[in-house]
């Protein structure tokens, strides 16, 4: 089975549930279970054919796993197998021979693990574009796990947040409800801790349609404690401040996303201009007229940020000014 997306959408947390279950649907079948994930980067060397060997070595090991107690279901979990399964095609020679040969071991162990009823491979990738055809071929299933959906948004923060409630470290006797129960929420009264979870999730994916990268799980699940870890300077934090850290971490790391990739885009337009002087010039043209309007598209987003900021925290121009005013005299 093979399991491929973006990274940061849970394509190994989603295996090790599938052993999981895997291990409680056979528990009649098969007394015991055992879950043996291998770290692809590990079996990469430096040294001509070692990577072959250790991938050899280690089918080698799990065959003999298998046959030495039949009652013992194995799960082998492959991440990020594209290290020792990629395409044959683009492999020529030197370093690039070297993954060929992993390649092949890899084919080959798979080939004679067919012998063993009691063994189910797992693998992920990052990059399934990259992998041998013949690897894809002898993968069962294939399935893609895309970036999270708003109903998973909300569950990823709602089950953080309240690993931090019951750890201590937000104090809050409420508990945040399902995403269906939030939805009901909403629609009488907005104040509560699932409406306003809602709002932040809603705050999310207005942020995030302005940039060219969506959110991933692993951000997702990273956002409450990172928030609290950054705004926090008192000793309690309450469930009401961890909400408005988090709403100021999102439009932060935001700003900071659309400044940096206006700096690419001056420093594209700054070396093309710096160019026009080569043969080529009418091409080099035309990508500072499209730079041109990526800075103002850049410009029109942070416009919206701003009108963002006014929804989010009303008056702060005023208070801006008032700081202003108070600095000046």
């Amino acid at each position: 089975m093979l399991l491929h997306g973006s990274p940061g959408t849970g394509k190994t947390t989603l295996c090790q549930g599938l052993a999981q279950k895997i291990s409680i649907r056979l528990n009649r079948t098969y007394k015991r279970t055992k879950f043996i994930q291998i770290k692809t980067a590990t079996l990469l060397s430096k040294f001509y054919s070692q990577s072959a060997k250790q991938v050899d070595e280690i089918f080698t090991a799990i065959g003999e796993i298998c046959e030495e107690d039949p009652n013992q279901f194995i799960c082998i979990l492959i991440d990020e197998v594209e290290c020792i399964a990629s395409s044959r095609e683009s492999s020529m020679h030197g370093e690039v021979q070297d993954s060929l040969r992993a390649t092949n071991a890899l084919l080959t162990g798979l080939d004679r693990t067919k012998d063993h009823v009691n063994i189910i491979i797992l693998c992920t990738s990052n990059m399934p574009s990259c992998l041998d055809s013949a690897f894809l071929d002898r993968c069962g299933i294939k399935l893609a796990v895309d970036l999270p959906r708003p109903v998973v948004q909300y569950e990823i923060l709602r089950g953080r947040l309240q690993s931090l409630i019951d750890n201590g470290h937000i104090m809050s006797r409420a508990s945040l409800p399902p995403y269906r129960d939030a939805r009901l929420e909403l629609d009488t009264d907005d104040s509560l801790p699932g409406s306003k979870l809602l709002g932040i999730v809603a705050l999310i994916n207005t942020v995030n349609s302005s940039s060219p990268e969506r959110i991933s799980g692993r951000t997702l699940s990273q956002l409450p404690g990172k928030a609290v870890l950054r705004y926090l300077d008192n000793a309690d934090c309450d469930l009401e401040t961890a909400f408005r850290f988090m709403k100021r971490n999102i439009l932060a790391e935001n700003v900071q996303g659309i400044q940096k990739r206006g700096s690419e885009v001056k420093g594209s337009s700054q070396v093309q201009r710096e160019s026009t002087d080569d043969p080529g010039q009418n091409e080099k043209t035309t990508m500072i007229t499209s730079n041109d309007w990526d800075v103002d598209r850049v410009l029109a987003v942070l416009g919206a940020i701003e009108s963002l900021v006014d929804a989010v925290f009303p008056g702060w121009k005023a208070l801006k000014r008032q700081r202003d005013q108070n600095s000046d005299a």
